[in-house]
């Protein structure tokens, strides 16, 4: 008894260090990116300045060209989100599924994930569906497939095409 007592006392501690060991990754990342975005003025100066006098032009206008196509492309990506989490939710309203604005909220935090978080995101509305009445779940499943496709077919296309122009591997060669 003393023994297995012992290994899942081992075993709960190595977990809460594993636990915690990522919070404070989390929060270590948080805090260096918040440091980042206040002093990115003198963090670019500090990082051109290693650069050869050369090559310092050409260095600024790429990393310009690519911080506004990040940026663009980060607020398609968020426009995305909201758009496919918006149609999930007042879809899963409609039929009457419960909880349905937290598996909106949930659909739109997972679309982010490519192919696999619609997927992640359909699973527990099919669940709770399911629970509801199996005809609910069947619907959910056909409708999320139905968004899913849609979005990787015509929406995702459009909104990154309208927000950086070329298709990304079309266009990256220019920067390099």
């Amino acid at each position: 008894v003393l023994k297995s007592l012992g290994s899942v006392g081992g075993t709960f501690l190595n977990s809460a260090g594993i636990f915690f060991g990522g919070v404070a990754t989390i929060f270590y990342i948080l805090v260096l990116t918040l440091f980042l975005l206040l002093e990115e003025d003198r963090a670019q100066k500090f990082l051109i300045g290693l650069l050869p006098i050369q090559q310092k032009a050409y260095v600024l206008t790429v990393t310009k060209k690519i911080s506004q196509k990040m940026g663009r492309w980060f607020i398609a990506q968020i426009s995305l989100m909201i758009i496919v989490g918006i149609l999930n939710g007042v879809a899963y309203w409609a039929i009457g599924i419960p909880y349905a604005l937290i598996l909106g909220i949930l659909t739109a935090v997972l679309e982010i994930i490519p192919i696999i978080g619609p997927i992640i995101a359909a699973v527990p509305a099919i669940l709770i569906a399911y629970i509801a009445a199996p005809w609910k779940a069947i619907f959910v499943v056909i409708f999320a497939l139905g968004v899913d496709q849609a979005s990787n077919q015509f929406l995702i296309p459009k909104m990154m095409q309208k927000a950086i122009g070329n298709v990304i591997s079309v266009d990256f060669h220019e920067y390099l």
